[in-house]
């Protein structure tokens, strides 16, 4: 169990938010815990926590809750989330059906993230058990406002995203 710093509720491992008041459950919340990994060290120009700014070429690190292997992307314009379905033919950009995304109620095409400018953009795509943010709701069709270190539920399958600026990862 972590224990929060601040509101002093158990919280499972491997999460990085507090269940009860929201505060991050690492030490210094300007650091990303992907910067943090043992044995991994990554470089960036920058530091992002906490910012929408997302610049060409910069990666979107999601790490899937309970599961500590990143998926690492690159968006481009537009990139579809959900999950694939052999019967059906559906094959989103970003598949999340090795997540167990059937069970928790992921949608074939539950969201779609756009870079617009220097930023990504959230959608839901009506999905039939909601996206949310921080917890807070996504309406259907209405454009969200990704920020470095987002808690993003599609259905009850949670992740974190992370904004890196192309990192060179060195194992030690």
């Amino acid at each position: 169990m972590i224990i929060c710093a601040n509101c002093h509720s158990e919280n499972r491992e491997g999460e990085f938010f507090c269940a009860v008041c929201g505060c991050g459950l690492i030490n210094d919340p300007r650091t990303p815990i992907y910067m943090r990994r043992e044995g991994v060290e990554v470089k960036t120009d920058r530091l992002a926590w906490g910012t929408s700014h997302f610049e060409e070429g910069d990666q979107l690190v999601i790490y899937v809750r309970d599961d500590a292997t990143p998926i690492i992307v690159e968006p481009g314009t537009q990139m579809v989330v959900g999950r694939s379905d052999a019967y059906s033919g559906v094959s989103p950009d970003l598949d999340l059906a090795a997540y167990r995304a059937v069970e928790r109620g992921v949608s074939r095409y539950h969201a779609a993230i756009h870079r617009v400018e220097q930023a990504l953009m959230l959608e839901d795509l009506n999905s039939s058990n909601g996206t949310r943010v921080n917890g807070r709701r996504v309406p259907p069709g209405q454009p969200w406002v990704l920020h470095d270190g987002d808690e993003l539920r599609l259905g009850n399958l949670i992740m974190h995203l992370y904004f890196t600026a192309v990192p060179r990862l060195q194992r030690s």
